[in-house]
């Protein structure tokens, strides 16, 4: 089975691709201190940039 997250947060993308990486990190940093599982999950809107390069270098780094 899937382990089910206890808190969900989702964010959409749009012109994102200058405050993704501060967002992940300032949400990460404070996820941390919560004692609950926590998925993020991120919404295409198709716009402007490249967010999916941004977060799949996040996700490279965070699973070391």
């Amino acid at each position: 089975m899937f382990d089910i997250p206890d808190i969900s947060l989702l964010y959409r993308l749009y012109g994102s691709d200058g405050t993704l990486e501060p967002l992940y990190k300032r949400v990460a940093a404070t996820m941390k201190q919560i004692p609950a599982s926590f998925e993020l999950i991120f919404v295409d809107d198709c716009g402007p940039g490249n967010p999916w390069e941004i977060i799949i270098n996040l996700a490279r780094v965070t699973q070391g």
